[in-house]
């Protein structure tokens, strides 16, 4: 069994490590690979068509900020009011 003394210097010139590693063993080529399968078609004579145009985006998005800028000018509108409780009194005469 032959021994083979790995031995690693940094720059210092001290030694890093020196460990026993055995030889190591040749190991044989891959196999060659074998031939591409052919193609069943030949290829077109002509290019494929050319990919559509992307679509726009949604107009949604554009016009939201267009939509919300009458508002930011003018001031809030009130809904509706709630006003305090009030009884009526309400009388009915046959006639």
């Amino acid at each position: 069994m032959v021994f083979v003394v790995n031995v690693i210097a940094v720059s210092a010139g001290t030694t890093a490590s020196c460990f026993p590693v055995a030889a190591a063993t040749p190991v044989p080529a891959p196999a060659p690979a074998s031939a591409p399968i052919p193609a069943p078609l030949p290829p077109p004579t002509r290019p494929p068509m050319r990919a559509p145009a992307a679509a726009p985006p949604p107009i949604f998005t554009t016009l939201l900020f267009v939509w919300l800028l009458p508002l930011a000018k003018k001031p809030p509108v009130v809904m509706g009011v709630i006003f305090p409780l009030i009884s009526t009194a309400v009388s009915l005469s046959v006639s």
